[in-house]
Parts: C-alpha cells; structure tokens; sequence
C-alpha cells in the first residue's frame, strides 16, 4: 500500500496525507490498532504557496517528498500552524530549512515560543490573537481562535472562496479511510467508532469547549462545503454531520439503552458475579459491552473510554487487591474521570477476601466527578443468594 498521498479535494488546495499503520499507541497511550492518518494542506495562490501543517517527525522525508509533487520549496509563502503537537508539527523544522526566502509562519501567540523551545527555531512570525481575515493572493483567509481543541494554541482556518474549513485536530478520528471523502467511504458508521474513540481519548478532558468552539464557529455564519481535518475523512457531502457527531458526544447524549460492563477477574469470583448482570441487564433490553482484565486477556483502555463516552449504565466489577482495589480498574476509573466524566450512573461489585474495601475507595476516587454511585455490592467470594434480586432493583431505580 502507498502510505502517502496527494490529492486536488477543490481548486488549488491540495491534501497532503500520510497512513499511519505501523503506529499502536497514539500520544504513547491509546491503543488503536486501526491506524491513524496524517492530514496536511496546501493552497496555491497567486501569490504563493500556503503550507497548512505537517507529519509526524518520523515522516519527515516522506512529507518533504510529498510537498515536492505540488510546488517547489521557495514557492511556500506562509506556513500556518494550527496546533503544535508533534503529530502536526514534527517535520516543521526541516521543512522551514528548505524554504528560502523564509515563509511567514501564522499561528496562536503562544506558538511562536512553542516552536523556539520544541525545535529551537526562530520565525518570522504573524500571531492571530481573535478572528482576522487575511487576504492572501486571490484567496481570503479567516483564522478562528479554537482552544482547547484540544491546546490552548489551537485554532482553525476558513478559505472563503473555496467555502472549506481546515479544522487540523477537531472532527478527526482514528483509523485509516478507505478513501478521502465521507461521499466515497462504504461505511461511514464504522469510520464514525474510530471518531468516537478518538474524541473520547484525545479531547475528552475538553468536552466543554468543544460545544463552545462549535458555538463560536456557527455565530460566524460561514458556508462550510468541505470540512478538512488533520486526521481522518474529509467531509464535503454532509460537513454538518460531523460537526453534530462531535456535539451531541461532548454533550454526552444518550441515544440508546446501553450498558458498559468493565472488570477485572484473577480467580473467577467477580467473574461469575458479572456474568449473572450481563444476563440481567440483557432481560431489561440493554445492549451490553463488556471489557475484562484477566490471566488471558486485557481490555483496551480506548475502547473503554469510547464506549464510556455515550453509555446510560455503567457496571464497575473490582477485585480487592492489597486491600485496594485492583490497579489496572483503579486506572479505569481515573481515565474514566479524566475523559469521560459524565453524569451516568455506575454500580459497583467487588468481590474481597479479608475485608470490604473497595466500595469505600470507589467512592472516595469519585466524589467529586459527575458519576453517580447508584450502589456498591460487596460479597467474600461468591455472590449472595439476594444477589440477583440486589441487581434487578438497581437496574429498575436506575431506569425509572
């Protein structure tokens, strides 16, 4: 498979993209064996070339190759910084090498000291500190502040004439698409899980502004016929339906009974207390997604994260271990504040063996998020006989 690509998606604005299929854990953290794309851009004017972002530092000759195939190195007027992450920015320093006269880097005011301290650079640089039209040869750019998006540098650009927004790490998602826009893409439902996990992981601690971007963005009144970006499908048959996705997850909406069952289970005990919910909750018409850590095999945190992210029930089972709860679902739990964070109600189970210490240390971890401890059911060893009609009335109050 060709990993790079280059593609005309409107007059003179080029994709310059990247697969990444030899990456399995994004920032380092978040499994995602479906890959990820880099996304950049460049426009042709008549007064220049304008580079919209980069690679990744270990694809820098390749995006050098690949910017070679639109224009030549000192045809690259201005260099427009959207986000410094390195995912983005990585190729940034050999790329401004090459170019002589030296191009005008536009970005955030904090980006200017971010690229000296990340690659020990100088820059002529343009900072936009609110939103500002630019009119760049025979193309007028606005540059709209996004912060938080998921930096507080963070911002995007409309190209007026070409009604495209190019919106680098917002409206992304993981995986590898089988083509560049969502009108090609023979299964955009599946595209959309890998958005979900992506938002989830890598924004979620941001939700709120998220809904206030998107806001800010709609008080603009601009005519979006392509939205474009930096990971992932572009968007040009329905840009708005992306930008609702994003939206109604930040808002945490609930379209459908599901429950996120999550455990771990050394010897069996929280295993067969688990087993009695799923069938339960599957008799209340709940579609269930269970994810466990065991001797055989290890949930991925992503996954969870994701599906934690749109969930009306979840179901925490916790062995006790050391008198703590076991590590890796204390690490759930402190993702699940981090990035989900939501007011969903959760049910507890643990099973110990000396004393009952987890349900305690449960509450403790998330009395000041917005989860709801509904209950907590602690048993030594194995489940109770009353412990099926424990669960039932939980799921009935819960779903009442």
């Amino acid at each position: 498979m060709d990993r790079t690509l280059v593609h005309e998606i409107t007059n003179n604005l080029f994709l310059l993209r990247m697969v990444d299929d030899q990456v399995r854990y994004f920032e380092a953290l978040w499994e995602i064996p479906e890959g990820i794309t880099y996304n950049a851009y460049l426009l042709r004017t008549s007064e220049g070339s304008i580079l919209f972002d980069g690679w990744k530092g270990e694809y820098t000759k390749d995006f050098i190759d690949t910017i070679k195939k639109v224009t030549d190195f000192n045809e690259i007027k201005y260099v427009v910084v959207h986000h410094m992450e390195p995912d983005h920015t990585g190729s940034l320093k050999q790329v401004l090498e090459l170019i002589e006269p030296k191009p005008l880097v536009i970005g955030r005011p904090m980006v200017k000291d971010m690229i000296r301290s990340f690659y020990g650079i100088d820059v002529k640089f343009k900072p936009i500190k609110k939103v500002e039209e630019i009119k760049i040869g025979e193309y007028n750019l606005m540059f709209i502040p996004a912060p938080w998006l998921h930096w507080p540098e963070t911002m995007v650009t409309y190209v007026r004439e070409l009604k495209t927004l190019l919106t680098c790490d917002a409206f992304g998602g993981y995986g590898i698409p089988h083509k560049i826009f969502d009108d090609e893409e023979p299964d955009i439902s599946q595209y959309l899980r890998g958005v979900k996990k992506y938002l989830a992981t890598v924004i979620g601690s941001y939700k709120s502004h998220i809904i206030k971007n998107i806001n800010n963005l709609l008080r603009l009144n601009i005519e979006i016929k392509i939205l474009a970006p930096g990971h992932g499908l572009l968007w040009r048959k329905d840009p708005k339906r992306i930008i609702d996705y994003y939206y109604h997850l930040a808002k945490g909406e609930v379209k459908e009974r599901k429950a996120l069952v999550v455990y771990d289970s050394m010897y069996g005990f929280v295993e067969r207390a688990i087993s009695k919910i799923v069938k339960i909750l599957s008799e209340y018409a709940f579609r269930v997604e269970i994810f466990e850590f065991n001797d055989k095999e290890r949930a991925e945190i992503s996954e969870i994260i994701s599906e934690a992210s749109d969930s009306s029930f979840i179901v925490l089972g916790i062995s006790t271990y050391e008198n703590d709860m076991f590590p890796l679902m204390k690490n759930v739990i402190d993702m699940l504040i981090k990035k989900v964070n939501r007011e969903v109600p959760i049910l507890v189970v643990s099973s110990y063996g000396w004393g009952p210490v987890v349900g305690t240390k449960v509450l403790e971890a998330i009395k000041n998020s917005k989860f709801k401890i509904v209950d907590v059911i602690q048993f030594r060893g194995t489940t109770t006989e009353d412990f099926e009609t424990k669960v039932k009335n939980i799921i009935d109050r819960v779903i009442a």
